[in-house]
């Protein structure tokens, strides 16, 4: 009965059909819809609908049989509602899974470290590693030291002012993610270990996606918590021996066939131009996947579920697309919208 929980504020609040075609109209309906959503019938849909996907499906990693189930289960309630065009669109899409993994400080003293091993990352091999540790920086440091790496574990441990820079930071410190196992093996490492890319951490590792660079060996890699990477950099600054085992089951498998699912609203006199929704249902498999990026798929579901409860044309189409596989490399595009002039 679920489905129908979900649809019945379509059921609720259908009325006669508007096609905008004036200002006036589209500033009666602009109004209409934020009345609905902030004191109607829509009031709390989005947030419903993400609390079951995410309460009742979970985790939904790419590849992953409950990434499917999310695509049928949030079609078959569009079909339901009664959106337009429903279906869903093949895609081939890489199939990577974790396993067991662990990490443990050694020496010098002996303490669980929390880790999350990176999307694409291989595993250690079922005798695990055991290795010193060589914290850097930056890549430029890790060049000047290359020699130091060798057989050990690099952890890189980069510093950015996330104060002043909410933004700049996280893409400064995900490079490190993103390219520091190639950049470590470069060096003859034996693994890779990266500090998480948080502004703040309840010893919490964030995962993410990795890239290994063909011109060298791949190496393990996962990120740390940013307590535990600052532990290992202040063990290091005192010249203290750091020894660390790091065992995971990590391993990619082959590809297999996702879905894309889409709906639409044809729009009323331009049905051939389009304006896109879309978010992407796949997450990582150690969250609900909530804010990445359920809440935008389900945001963009709402778009055209309350166009659709009011009988709603725009001139153009309204596509709403949920996407498969963005955490391992899918791409978006955003464009800049002059929303008045799409709907008059």
């Amino acid at each position: 009965m679920l489905w129908l929980f979900l649809i019945l504020p379509v059921m609720t609040v259908t009325s006669r059909s508007f096609n905008i075609s004036d200002k006036s109209t589209s500033k009666a309906i602009s109004d209409r819809l934020i009345e609905l959503v902030t004191q109607g019938a829509f009031r709390g849909v989005t947030y419903y609908r993400l609390a079951a996907l995410a309460d009742t499906i979970g985790p939904r990693l790419c590849g992953n049989e409950s990434l499917t189930q999310a695509v049928n289960w949030v079609r078959d309630v569009m079909v339901s509602e009664g959106l337009e065009n429903v279906h869903v669109e093949r895609v081939e899409i890489p199939h990577w899974i974790r396993g067991e993994e662990r990490a443990r400080l050694i020496q010098p003293r002996y303490a669980k470290l929390s880790m999350l091993g990176l999307g694409n990352s291989i595993g250690t091999g079922s005798n695990g590693i055991q290795a010193p540790v060589l914290v850097v920086r930056s890549f430029d440091e890790l060049t000047a030291r290359c020699a130091e790496a060798q057989n050990k574990v690099v952890v890189f441990n980069p510093q950015c002012d996330w104060e002043a820079q909410p933004i700049g930071c996280y893409d400064i410190v995900v490079a490190y993610r993103h390219n520091g196992a190639s950049h470590a093996a470069k060096c003859g490492a034996l693994a890779s270990l990266s500090r998480s890319a948080a502004s703040h951490s309840i010893d919490s590792p964030h995962t993410g996606r990795l890239s290994y660079d063909p011109a060298y060996s791949k190496i393990p890699a996962a990120s740390l918590s940013v307590e535990h990477a600052d532990m290992l950099e202040r063990f290091q600054q005192r010249n203290q021996l750091i020894e660390i085992f790091l065992y995971m089951e990590a391993q990619t498998l082959p590809n297999v066939i996702g879905y894309n699912l889409v709906a639409e609203i044809k729009g009323s006199s331009l049905p051939n131009e389009t304006v896109l929704v879309s978010g992407h249902l796949d997450s990582w498999d150690v969250g609900q996947g909530a804010m990445d990026d359920g809440g935008g798929a389900m945001i963009s579901w709402t778009v055209l579920s309350l166009l659709h409860s009011l009988n709603i044309r725009a001139k153009r189409t309204i596509r709403c697309v949920l996407w498969s596989c963005e955490e391992f490399g899918g791409k978006k595009t955003f464009f800049i919208i002059d929303f008045q002039s799409l709907i008059i």
